[in-house]
């Protein structure tokens, strides 16, 4: 796709759920970012912690530079 050209529309033929995250790690290999995202599971006094992936999300160096810039710009606007 040319620079020019419009983003293509976000499309959803599936339900994709959104899942809400405790902690996230980041993996970079050579040409590819890794974000593992878990939630820490409630347990009771005696048991094992216990941090439970939930999603893997894998995407090229470039769209998590984008991504990265995305957030910090956006978080530093409070969010909305």
């Amino acid at each position: 796709m040319a620079t020019h050209d419009p983003a293509a529309p976000l499309t959803e033929p599936e339900i994709v759920h959104c899942l809400f995250s405790t902690g996230t790690a980041v993996e970079i290999t050579a040409h590819v970012a890794r974000i593992i995202a878990w939630v820490d599971v409630p347990r009771l006094e005696t048991e094992m912690p216990e941090r439970r992936v939930i999603a893997r999300l894998v995407m090229p160096d470039d769209v998590a530079r984008r991504l990265s810039k995305q957030l910090q710009r956006g978080l530093s606007r409070g969010g909305n």
